[in-house]
């Protein structure tokens, strides 16, 4: 009974999460993401992560329902690609018509980059301690980086951002032109590398939601008079482009179309809110607090992967430790939150 309830609860209980609120837009959309869509659209993807990473621990320790659960798998790299999106969309709306300055690094710096690499550190050495291993400088700062690798990538075009914010001296098509040409570099350089596909295959999605922001007075009129054939065609492109990415996963070619089924899902989420009002405010809080809700369920999974592994489960039902990990990943990101929301007003 309690597999059932679980499953249920992964598939039910986060289609329950994201539709209340919901209702038909009766006002035309002024603007492709509002702040409060684009918290909803983050929630969206931070749950795809959690589900994702929380079936595959489930998955690990031979939960009985793992087979019901498997189609899961795919919606946490596609879940980034959304952040990745989101990101892109969100500089260029915030930054592109002004002029280049050093302040624009204050919100990555203290809103961005300190906070993970404090959570991760932290978490880090909660893991060293409960697992009771030494801790050496070299492999703990290897470690912070590599599990907080999507802070790093996003870092990256962030910097990439701003060198061609500077040359493109305000012709948004030059800053859109060099920051594709240095997203694709970041990606090649990580592909020659070796390293894990997914350091890769969302880099493109950052120019892409810059380009969605430069075309959105265009988007939105076009969207006025032909708003479900684009919702259509957003969904049939998402859906081939996600079946070829999941046939081919692990092939350059399926990284490739993950990519693609990346900006197709972002295209029809957008389309989605155009069409339909959302106001989800338990969706929009994961949102808001989705850097947290990313980085904390990561190490909480860990953690109790590696307490679950070296120590056994105590006797309690690996469906109970789903809810554990759940439970703690709320706590520790709102926490994390509330503390860095009070030093960034300092």
């Amino acid at each position: 009974m309690l597999t059932v309830i679980t499953c249920l609860v992964f598939y039910i209980g986060s289609a329950l999460m994201i539709f209340p609120g919901m209702k038909k837009r009766k006002t035309k959309a002024e603007v492709l993401l509002a702040k409060n869509e684009s918290n909803f659209v983050k929630g969206v993807a931070a749950l795809m992560v959690f589900l994702a990473h929380s079936q595959d621990f489930l998955l690990q320790n031979n939960f009985s329902g793992s087979a019901v659960l498997k189609p899961l798998s795919v919606l946490g790299g596609v879940g980034v690609l959304l952040f990745f999106f989101l990101s892109g969309y969100g500089i260029f709306k915030g930054y592109a018509d002004k002029v280049p300055t050093i302040r624009y690094w204050r919100n990555r710096i203290v809103n961005v980059f300190i906070p993970a690499m404090v959570i991760s550190a932290c978490s880090r050495v909660a893991i060293c301690l409960t697992c009771r291993e030494n801790i050496e400088v070299l492999p703990f700062i290897r470690d912070v980086f590599y599990h907080q690798w999507y802070v790093d990538v996003v870092m990256l075009e962030y910097i990439v951002f701003f060198i061609s914010w500077i040359l493109a001296k305000n012709n948004k098509i030059k800053l859109l032109i060099y920051t594709l040409i240095g997203s694709c570099v970041i990606g090649l350089v990580f592909l020659h590398m070796g390293l894990n596909a997914r350091w890769y295959n969302g880099v493109l999605l950052f120019p892409a939601g810059m380009t969605l922001a430069f075309g959105e007075d265009k988007i939105v009129s076009l969207c006025k008079r032909a708003k479900v054939i684009l919702l259509i065609l957003s969904g049939i492109g998402f859906g081939l482009t996600g079946i070829g990415f999941s046939l081919l996963k692990g092939m350059f070619v399926g990284d490739l179309l993950k990519s693609l089924s990346g900006v197709y899902l972002a295209l029809l989420l957008v389309m989605f809110v155009d069409v339909i009002q959302v106001g989800n405010k338990a969706v929009n809080w994961v949102g808001e607090k989705s850097l947290y809700v990313y980085l904390c369920h990561i190490y909480v999974l860990e953690l109790i992967s590696r307490i679950v592994q070296e120590r056994g489960t105590f006797g309690i039902k690996i469906e109970l430790w789903f809810y554990i990990i759940l439970i703690l990943s709320v706590l520790y990101a709102g926490v994390m939150s509330i503390v860095f929301k009070k030093r960034s007003k300092l």
